[in-house]
């Protein structure tokens, strides 16, 4: 059986059992997500307790308006100006500074030039993940069929993956058109919860070739679960600090159960 060659770890398949449930992923293939994750959640947490402070004292916000697509039209903007020449805080106020928390679907980095470096990394990054998954180390692109016109069985857990990184891109994408034209309230939200739906789908009907794997997988899972239902109700309930601190801090969790199913199910073979 010449698809007896490849198990889709590297090694041939050396029983009917493992052609039937190939090996998957590595250590590194978890540390590295966890890592993203634990890193963007943080950012997050900082995020969120900066402006939950700076909203208390007007006029001292330091980012940008909550929807950062909305921008003060033409007739507005004579008064903006005399409003802002009778109250010097005004202007703050309309930068967003001072304003009652208004949780986001991402937060403007201070200190670049550009304020939606967050979702341009998220994109970036998730295509690095999709050729990480699909070319990049592999000696050629991945397909989901042979040359033989057959399924590819043991690139179907790269392109799941693939797929996983392709929701968070588009989500990301989504964020930079909001910052640059009105989106109807909640969309960015919206997006960002379909992303988290997406990889649940995927991390749930992954083939799980033993009990062991089955049950870190399933309590990874529940964590991605409880990320779309927080961030899905953060459309309807924006002004939820709880609801904010909760989605990154869930988020959090994930990426350090990134880590642990990669120890292990990976580090304790060693």
């Amino acid at each position: 059986m010449d698809h007896m060659q490849d198990s889709g770890s590297g090694h041939p398949a050396t029983s009917l059992d493992e052609l039937r449930h190939p090996a998957h992923g590595s250590y590194e293939g978890h540390l590295v997500p966890g890592l993203m994750f634990i890193i963007w959640s943080t950012y997050w947490i900082w995020s969120i307790i900066d402006i939950h402070l700076r909203s208390k004292a007007t006029g001292t916000h330091a980012y940008l308006p909550v929807h950062t697509s909305a921008r003060p039209s033409s007739n507005n903007k004579g008064s903006n100006d005399s409003t802002t020449s009778s109250n010097g805080s005004s202007k703050h106020r309309s930068m967003g500074r001072g304003q009652p928390f208004r949780s986001r679907p991402w937060y403007p980095w201070p200190y670049w030039p550009a304020p939606h470096l967050e979702p341009i990394i998220k994109v970036l990054l998730s295509l690095v993940g999709v050729l990480i998954e699909l070319y990049i180390g592999w000696g050629g692109w991945r397909p989901l069929y042979k040359p033989d016109g057959h399924f590819a069985e043991f690139h179907a857990n790269n392109w799941q993956h693939a797929l996983m990184y392709t929701g968070f891109a588009v989500s990301g994408l989504v964020d930079i058109t909001g910052h640059y034209m009105a989106l109807p309230p909640g969309t960015e939200q919206a997006f960002l919860s379909i992303a988290f739906l997406v990889e649940t789908l995927l991390m749930g009907t992954h083939a799980k070739p033993n009990p062991l794997d089955q049950l870190v997988h399933l309590l990874l899972t529940w964590v991605m679960v409880a990320c779309i239902v927080v961030t899905a109700a953060e459309v309807a309930a924006p002004r939820s600090l709880l609801l904010a601190v909760l989605r990154a801090m869930l988020v959090f969790f994930q990426g350090t159960w990134f880590w642990h199913v990669g120890s292990i199910m990976f580090r304790s073979k060693e």
